[in-house]
């Protein structure tokens, strides 16, 4: 079953929108580095990340519009089902932004892009705890 799993958000102050979330929302950070912030919210994981790390992980900036800021996680259980998946999303008519590649984090995952060119990543993310 697939269901979306994760939101990440780009953004230019990552301090001043982390202690936002904390003091306005009260959420509470469920990892965090110098470049992104992730909170745990009822089986979905928000993450800040910084604007230069999201549009390098992204590969947006080849090709989306400038006001790009956010894209949707669809996890999957392994490197093949993400590989299938992205294939079957491609061979449907997806837009690729980025194809499958393992990441700096330790994951694999690609980008693809609907017509109004949201940005959805299809992923394999193997570390514990941050998979929603």
């Amino acid at each position: 079953m697939q269901q979306v799993n994760a939101i990440t958000i780009a953004v230019k102050d990552l301090t001043g929108l982390k202690n936002f979330y904390i003091k306005v929302f009260g959420w509470a950070v469920q990892a965090e580095n110098e470049e992104v912030v992730m909170f745990k919210l009822n089986g979905i994981m928000l993450t800040l990340c910084a604007a230069e790390l999201f549009r390098n992980y992204t590969g947006a900036d080849s090709g989306m519009p400038e006001n790009k800021t956010a894209y949707y996680t669809v996890n999957f259980s392994s490197v093949a089902e993400v590989e299938d998946n992205f294939t079957r999303l491609e061979d449907a008519g997806a837009r690729v932004i980025k194809k499958p590649a393992h990441t700096f984090w330790g994951g694999y995952s690609g980008f693809i892009a609907d017509p109004e060119n949201n940005m959805w990543e299809i992923c394999y993310n193997p570390i514990p705890g941050t998979r929603a």
